[in-house]
């Protein structure tokens, strides 16, 4: 892993953040899925990754040793014109915080990992229709209650010549992105070995649904076994394909306020919501970087 050399990248408190928009993120995706070598590790850097990975240093070592992690938050954005600030100026743009698309210098590029997963589909499809012996195949693990399946039939659906090899909710994970598996179950030894990662087929991209940390940690410990090219963390991202959960209006995400559409249809997102004040406390309070 950490072939990104070639990016460009800011340090958001102790985290990598690729500075790509969403072309170049899945240029290089697409690349490293049609290449013959090497195993590729891609990550969605938030707030709530960055906030983990304050506490957490496996986690931290992870996503600053990926192959690349993309912007998955317009508050990246903010964060680093903030932190070029001194302390003073950025109590006075603490409110800015809301809205940070809507600062006009920040040129920070936001890619969320749903917007990746569909751009890459989409391509992957298009490749598979115009070269008929590339063939390429995408896996969907993770989730709850069949919703991986549910996301692959939409992608199938919105993308003819998409190949999919397989979608499963997978074995359940612990914070240390190892399998648990219930002895306590009659059959439970049958259970491992139908969804263990070594009865799926291979395929090109694997996608992971396991939550923020634990998929990382998952495809860390597992990705030189796994038949595949590029492992990508998605938590998620399987609800909003799937449609179990409507995305924001295309309006309140240009300007940044898709948090607010989340939070008014998802109301128990209230309390992760108020992570965002220990990420602002985190920003004031940092050492300023120098430009």
């Amino acid at each position: 892993m950490n072939s990104q050399n070639k990016l460009s990248s800011e340090q958001i408190l102790g985290v990598r953040v690729d500075q790509v928009n969403i072309g170049q993120a899945r240029g290089l995706v697409l690349d490293w899925l049609q290449s013959k070598q090497g195993k590729h590790l891609v990550t969605t850097p938030n707030v709530e990754f960055i906030l983990l990975a304050q506490q957490d240093a496996k986690f931290r070592q992870i996503l600053n040793g990926a192959d690349l992690n993309i912007p998955d938050s317009a508050r990246i954005g903010w964060a680093k014109l903030m932190l070029n600030k001194s302390k003073v100026e950025r109590l006075l743009y603490i409110l800015t915080v809301f809205l940070p698309k809507l600062l006009p210098d920040n040129h920070f590029p936001t890619v969320t990992g749903v917007d990746l997963v569909e751009s890459l589909a989409s391509k992957m499809a298009q490749l598979n229709k115009e070269k008929k012996d590339l063939g390429l195949t995408i896996g969907l693990l993770g989730g709850k209650n069949n919703v991986a399946k549910k996301a692959a039939d939409c992608l199938a659906k919105k993308y003819p010549g998409l190949k999919i090899a397989f979608a499963n909710d997978g074995p359940q994970v612990d914070q240390d992105g190892r399998e648990v598996w219930s002895s306590t179950s009659d059959n439970w030894e049958e259970e491992r070995r139908k969804n263990s990662i070594v009865t799926y087929s291979a395929c090109d991209l694997l996608l992971v649904g396991f939550g923020q940390g634990k998929q990382e940690k998952w495809i860390t410990n597992n990705l030189k076994h796994l038949p595949v090219k590029v492992a990508m963390g998605v938590g998620g991202t399987f609800d909003y394909l799937s449609g179990e959960i409507p995305r924001a209006p295309q309006i309140l995400r240009n300007i940044g306020l898709e948090w607010l559409y989340r939070l008014l249809v998802q109301p128990w997102r209230a309390k992760r919501q108020l992570k965002l004040f220990d990420f602002i406390s985190l920003v004031l309070t940092a050492k300023q970087v120098s430009v």
